[in-house]
This record gives C-alpha cells, structure tokens and sequence, in this order.
C-alpha cells in the first residue's frame, strides 16, 4: 500500500467521521430543542423539571459538539487535500541549511 493509497483512505475515513458527527449531532441538537419546548421527559422517574432544567440543555451542548466535531473533520480534509495540490511537503526538514 502506497503512501498516495493511505492518504484516501484517511481522506475517506475523515470524510466519514464528519458526516457520522453532523448527523448524529443535528438528530440530538434537535431532539434537546423539542425536550425544551415541548418537555416530554423519556423516563417516568424524571421530574419534568429536573429534565426540561438539566437534561435538554445538556443534549443540545451535546448535539452542537458533535455537529462542531464533524465540521472540524471536513476541514482537516480540506487541508490535506490543499496540501497535496502543491506536490510537496509542508516539513522542512533543514536539508537547505
């Protein structure tokens, strides 16, 4: 497996990760909004309270790091791609000195 094969395949991977994180992130950012307004606590043993107090805000902070994680994926793959258009390394090794 060649140097060019494994950078895809990270490329692939990340490109993956990114969309695995909007999307799980957007799904639980939206389900913590509609806990807020429409309190619908999942557990019996809850206070309305407590879960519309403690546990909705802490799914939206939650789905929003998740849906940040993601974007930071797609942008490490924007970066690898611009680093590799140029043909060279971003290392300097100090072989010039």
């Amino acid at each position: 497996m060649g140097v060019e094969e494994k950078k895809k395949e990270s490329k692939g991977l990340l490109k993956a990760a990114g969309w695995i994180f909007v999307s799980w992130g957007a799904v639980v950012t939206i389900k913590g909004v509609l806990d807020v307004f429409m309190v619908t606590p999942e557990s019996q043993f809850v206070p309305v309270a407590e879960w519309s107090g403690k546990w909705s805000p802490f799914e939206i902070v939650y789905g929003v790091s998740c849906v940040i994680a993601g974007i930071i994926c797609f942008e490490l793959v924007k970066r690898k791609s611009a680093g590799n258009s140029t043909g060279g390394t971003s290392v300097d090794n100090g072989a010039g000195k």
